[in-house]
Formats: C-alpha cells, sequence, structure tokens
C-alpha cells in the first residue's frame, strides 16, 4: 500500500535530499526548490506494487529509503530480468525523453519511501 506524505513533512526536505543526487547536481536551490515542489513523495510496505510492468512510464521514480524490487517476466511469467532499487537509486528516466512501458514490476522490500515526480 502507498500512501501519500503531505507536503509540509516532505517539501524542504525532498530538496536537500534530491541536490545530493548526481542526475540533479547542477540544479540551483532555487529549482531544486521547484522541483520538490512538484515531487509526490509516497510511504511504501513490504510487496506493495509501486508500478507494473507494462504499465506507460511517465514519471520519475527515485528511492528516498527502504528498497525496491523489480522483476521482469516473459509473456510465459518466466523471470527474465531482475534487480534491486535502494536509496538514491531512481527508475524510468527514459520517460524524459520517450515515452515507453515499466520493464518490470517493482514492489517493495520492506518499509520505505519513494519520491516520484510527474
Amino acid at each position: 500500500m502507498r500512501s501519500k506524505m503531505t507536503t509540509q513533512q516532505t517539501n524542504g526536505s525532498t530538496a536537500d535530499f534530491l541536490g545530493k543526487l548526481s542526475i540533479f547536481q547542477d540544479l540551483t536551490p532555487e529549482q531544486l526548490a521547484t522541483l520538490a515542489s512538484i515531487a509526490e513523495e509516497y510511504t511504501f510496505d513490504r510487496h506493495s506494487v509501486i508500478a507494473y510492468q507494462r504499465d506507460v512510464a511517465d514519471s520519475l521514480y527515485i528511492v528516498r529509503d527502504g528498497r525496491l524490487f523489480a522483476t521482469s517476466v516473459d509473456e510465459n511469467g518466466v523471470v527474465r530480468d531482475s534487480r534491486s532499487y535502494f536509496a538514491g537509486d531512481y527508475f524510468d528516466d527514459r520517460w524524459l525523453f520517450v515515452k515507453e512501458a515499466h520493464p518490470a514490476t517493482i514492489k517493495g522490500g520492506g518499509n520505505g519511501r519513494v519520491i516520484i515526480i510527474p
């Protein structure tokens, strides 16, 4: 289950967190604040589905804390690829250039938080 955190809980600390990531390292404090204002932060539990394989990928997902597991299966249900994402890792940055589908189902590996930038 994902639950959204309130803006008051996240805005200032989200900008600080985003500024530490290599993908955003060249942004000014003002740009980071703007990015944080559109970012949505959610908590997740173990086995919570964050994204389903083959759904449209139209957001950038950044693990704030905790761990996420990605699993890709083929049309026969055979696992073809899997990986883990940890704090500071991000996925589906390709949507910035080309709309694609999620290549994997992403689930929580325990309790944690994820930042989603639409």
